[in-house]
């Protein structure tokens, strides 16, 4: 990949405010250099990477994952502590998320809520998470749950085969904030996670009572 297309991409992905967080940090000429270096690490990263970029795993990697993981390793190279650089792309991650739990809070305003948000769900599981990337299913659950779980993680077994573990965590975070943006009506919990067992169980569920 051309460091042009590397480019776009980040244009693209849900870190594309990187930029001008990095020049702020890190000053002109630090910043120049993570800079060249998250291009040559996406362009390496994804001629490495052989999902096709229109597959919805691709989608996944190519929009979030390899961008998110060529910065960090960029920050890491430029003298960045393994900390830092974590916080550093943690919090492009929450503004991307912040966004996504903007657009979730909208469907609080509709009737029969917990019903819309079930349906829409359903349809988006398999988007977000590919059962061939990420081993997802559904469980049966009440009427004012949704349930499903994830038996392996792309995001992880990515991150780990590029020595960035430190940084699944900051994914789980975003997930989270994201998801927090159906509150107060709607609730969100991952009682367990792959980081410590053998399956993340995501919960969703009808709050306070809301009319679904």
């Amino acid at each position: 990949m051309q460091q042009e297309q590397a480019r776009a991409l980040f244009e693209k992905s849900t870190i594309r405010g990187y930029k001008l967080d990095c020049l702020i940090r890190y000053g002109p000429a630090k910043c120049s250099r993570i800079l060249d270096a998250s291009l040559a690490h996406l362009s390496r990263l994804a001629q490495e990477e052989e999902e096709p970029p229109v597959s919805p795993a691709g989608r996944l990697l190519y929009g979030h994952l390899l961008p998110a993981l060529a910065y960090y390793l960029a920050l890491r190279e430029n003298g960045v502590t393994e900390e830092e650089a974590v916080e550093t792309v943690d919090a492009e991650l929450q503004r991307f998320a912040r966004q996504e739990a903007a657009s979730l809070h909208t469907l609080l305003r509709l009737p029969f809520r917990f019903t819309v948000f079930r349906a829409m769900a359903r349809r988006r599981i398999p988007r977000a998470y590919p059962p061939e990337a990420f081993g997802t299913q559904r469980q049966s659950a009440p009427g004012a749950a949704l349930v499903f779980t994830v038996h392996r993680c792309l995001y992880r077994d990515i991150l780990h085969a590029h020595g960035a573990d430190a940084l699944c965590p900051a994914f789980c975070r975003a997930e989270q904030t994201a998801y927090n943006g159906l509150l107060p009506k709607i609730g969100f919990d991952r009682p367990t996670t792959l980081l410590e067992g053998d399956a993340c169980l995501f919960r969703f569920y009808k709050r306070y009572g809301a009319q679904a």
